[in-house]
């Protein structure tokens, strides 16, 4: 949706909450964004998170764009939603040894930058290294002395452990590892980086007359 659209459809909410006509200016006793929050994040939760999508300039042709053209949008706000997603590694196929992060918190051509150089096949797959009884064959040269020799031993170390299955790869979301990816758990996310939150919850007081004109 265009955010000009979105904008519009908005103010119609608004002035529909607060009781007033497209030509009558009402006094707002509560922030839009307070409403629009979840009742736990002491908003009045009739809202959709405000969620923001492309605007048609940055809108491409094809879905994947769009998707990637959103996420950008959001990271701007501070939301970086590709950091919630990681490899889950089974057969080590479809996974890349040096460019994934997939064992640990970086990938480890950050964390052995000095054998990932040495390496004549750098978008090799996970597979095709783990099981590696000699690097010889896909180094240009072997490891000297100094930092390179310790970043070998300690690459060495912690791949020795890892064992592979005959499952595929897949991707995992780090914000609900048991359910997986839910556009609710991203929509949790975003409110809580751009709505206003409270340290308690929002309760409707029934014994409040209904507003009259």
């Amino acid at each position: 949706m265009p955010v000009s659209i979105r904008r519009q459809l908005e103010s119609m909410r608004n002035k529909f909450f607060i009781g007033g006509d497209l030509g009558d200016k009402k006094m707002t006793l509560v922030k839009w964004d307070k409403c629009l929050a979840s009742k736990q994040d002491g908003g009045l939760g009739i809202g959709n998170g405000g969620v923001t999508t492309a605007s048609n300039s940055n809108l491409k042709r094809s879905t994947w764009g769009a998707i990637l053209s959103s996420i950008n949008n959001i990271k701007q706000k501070g939301i970086d939603l590709i950091s919630f997603c990681s490899r889950k590694v089974s057969n080590g196929i479809d996974s890349r040894f040096w460019s994934d992060i997939w064992c640990g918190d970086q990938p480890f051509k950050m964390a052995y930058p000095r054998i990932y150089l040495l390496d004549s096949d750098k978008n090799c797959n996970i597979a095709s290294r783990v099981c590696l009884n000699d690097w010889s064959s896909v180094l240009r040269r072997n490891p000297r002395g100094g930092v390179e020799s310790i970043q070998f031993r300690d690459l060495l170390n912690i791949i020795r452990g890892i064992s592979l299955s005959d499952q595929r790869d897949s991707w995992q979301w780090s914000l609900d590892s048991s359910n997986g990816y839910s556009v609710a758990s991203v929509r949790s996310l975003i409110d809580s980086f751009i709505l206003e939150t409270g340290s308690e919850a929002t309760r409707w007081n029934r014994n409040i007359p209904i507003k009259n004109g």
